[in-house]
């Protein structure tokens, strides 16, 4: 059985990707959603950006990407009203936003039938890979070869403080909580 896949992390807070995807992909697609603790997601994205869209990066002088200046706490701050004025915000520097995992999956429900998505933690599949992945591919209905993934889009090399995951992780109880309630988890 041949299996086409693809992965694009943006298509989930995109609003109108889901809508495309269901215009002009069969029926029966299945979907592969990566969850990561949405503090530590935040915070890799923003390091990202810190060590990758430099003034003299191909990322910003060819492409237009906006350059990160602020300090985490206060992106994570101003978040809102930069995402309002400035549309490249909204995509690469959302970096609280993207982590809104419910208010994401909820509109992709309305859309798609449940059954058709299989959700994978990141610290999970870091930390017991082999049962990971056969759940997987048992949900892709396919065998995979025995592999190892390379770490990829390693950003930060930094610890986050603990004063700073705890004021992040309060701004998601809310969305966290509904994200367990939609998922039964």
């Amino acid at each position: 059985r041949k299996v086409r896949m693809e992965f694009t992390p943006s298509y989930i807070m995109d609003r109108a990707a889901r809508y495309r995807i269901k215009k002009h992909l069969q029926p029966d697609t299945k979907f592969v959603v990566v969850l990561r603790d949405p503090v530590y997601r935040a915070y890799s994205h923003y390091w990202h950006a810190i060590n990758n869209w430099t003034e003299d990066s191909d990322w910003v002088t060819t492409r237009g990407y906006p350059v990160e200046k602020l300090k985490f706490r206060q992106a994570i701050e101003l978040e809102l009203e930069r995402m309002v004025f400035d549309p490249y915000h909204r995509r690469h520097l959302s970096y609280f936003s993207k982590g809104l995992y419910y208010a994401q999956l909820n509109r992709w429900f309305s859309l798609f039938d449940r059954d058709q998505f299989h959700i994978l933690l990141f610290e999970e599949l870091v930390t017991d890979t082999a049962r990971v992945l056969s759940g997987l591919a048992n949900f892709l209905g396919i065998e995979l070869p025995d592999f190892t993934f390379p770490r990829m889009n390693a950003q930060s090399g930094r610890t986050l403080d603990q004063p700073t995951y705890d004021w992040l992780s309060e701004r998601y109880t809310a969305d966290t909580a509904s994200l367990g309630e939609l998922l039964n988890i």
